[in-house]
């Protein structure tokens, strides 16, 4: 029989105190959560390193950019529709412009990478 390497006061009553809280989580952060566990298990540091990469994908939350973007952005699509392109290629740059209203993934996962580093 094994021995435990670190002993937890009460344990179960904190286990006990921290359920009854009912905490709820959303679906994104449940499924941060089984990816973090299950990084552990990975065979490869590459493979734990796109899990983890993924999970900050995960919970990083995109924002609206300024409204002075916004601005400009409008204005391009006012562009694009008094232009002589296809009805085909209009719909797909005002789609493409659509994408530029919300901070890139990237850039919400600096941000998040960065708050969580400082604390």
């Amino acid at each position: 029989m094994g021995t435990a390497i670190h002993s937890i006061p009460d344990y179960q009553e904190k286990i006990r105190q921290l359920f009854q809280r009912h905490l709820s989580i959303d679906s994104k952060k449940e499924l941060a959560l089984h990816l973090y566990t299950t990084s552990h298990f990975e065979q490869t540091s590459l493979n734990r390193f796109l899990r983890l990469i993924t999970i900050v994908e995960i919970l990083s939350i995109r924002q609206k950019v300024a409204d002075e973007v916004m601005a400009v952005i409008s204005e391009f699509k006012t562009a694009v529709a008094a232009s002589t392109l296809n009805e085909d290629g209009k719909e797909k740059l005002v789609d493409r412009l659509n994408e530029l209203e919300t901070e890139s993934i990237s850039s919400t996962c600096r941000a998040l990478v960065s708050k969580a580093w400082r604390g």
